[in-house]
């Protein structure tokens, strides 16, 4: 079951961005958002770049194929985002709100937005790990067989043994990249052609479906996985409303960095 929703997964998330690229071409307004994008998959690829400057035990061939998906990538995270902010201003939602607060383009942004903006960031990071953490004490969950296949172990992925800049970098890659796809994107382009009172909580609960499903395999039993991720996204859906895609990557990261941390203890 878990195989079958993971294939399903992969043809949603195909169709979804042939779907954005249609949108991206036949959207007048595009250039608006254009060097936005571009600025945030320069700074996905830098990440990546890192990363791969800092691994060691590399073959020339996982180098190459390392810089063709992050090619590849660059080009996604341009068409996601201009397509996602386009959604998100036709929506009424303000994009990329902190960053416009630090610009000092504060209209349609609340006086106290960054003190609002802090406090939710830390409610929700609270809440996502010690939520995470005592699901994973109370079920025992361990790594997929997959995974166990690929001989990744809960030490080699955690903090525990040594801080690794390559670690953190694959951390905050697949963050960002979570959030544009899902988030930024899924999330508002649902949320506009939806014809519903309730749109905007549908688009999220189909979203946060979606996300799921990309995370059944990784631990076992999968139930296990899809009750932590699941109402997870549901909390990062409202913060994105709320508080902008800044919020839900910052959130989404810490997440990642604290669970990935406390790995060896709660997964066998």
């Amino acid at each position: 079951m878990a195989h079958l929703l993971t294939g399903f997964y992969s043809l949603m998330t195909v169709a979804f961005l042939i779907w954005c690229v249609v949108l991206y071409f036949r959207e007048p307004k595009r250039k608006l958002y254009i060097r936005f994008g571009a600025a945030i998959a320069i700074f996905f690829v830098l990440v990546e770049i890192t990363m791969l400057l800092f691994s060691v035990g590399l073959s020339p061939l996982n180098v190459v194929l390392a810089i063709i998906i992050d090619l590849l990538n660059f080009l996604k995270i341009i068409v996601f985002v201009v397509v996602g902010m386009t959604m998100t201003a036709r929506l009424g939602i303000t994009n990329f709100p902190l960053i416009r607060y630090f610009r000092g383009k504060t209209a349609n942004i609340e006086p106290n937005f960054l003190r609002s903006f802090a406090l939710s960031i830390l409610i929700a990071s609270i809440v996502v790990v010690v939520y995470s953490f005592l699901l994973f004490k109370i079920t025992g969950p361990e790594l997929s067989s997959i995974l166990k296949d690929l001989e990744v172990t809960a030490e080699n992925m955690s903090f525990s043994s040594q801080f690794t800049i390559p670690l953190l970098c694959s951390l905050i890659g697949i963050s960002l990249l979570e959030e544009i796809v899902f988030r930024l994107a899924m999330q508002n382009t649902l949320a506009f052609f939806l014809k519903s009172k309730q749109k905007y909580l549908i688009a999220v609960l189909i979203t946060s479906a979606v996300w799921t499903m990309g995370h059944l395999l990784s631990l076992e039993p999968v139930w296990v996985k899809a009750l932590q991720v699941f109402p997870i996204g549901i909390i990062l859906g409202y913060l994105y409303k709320k508080y902008g895609f800044e919020s839900t990557f910052i959130v989404h990261l810490i997440m990642n960095l604290v669970m990935v941390y406390l790995s060896p203890e709660l997964v066998r």
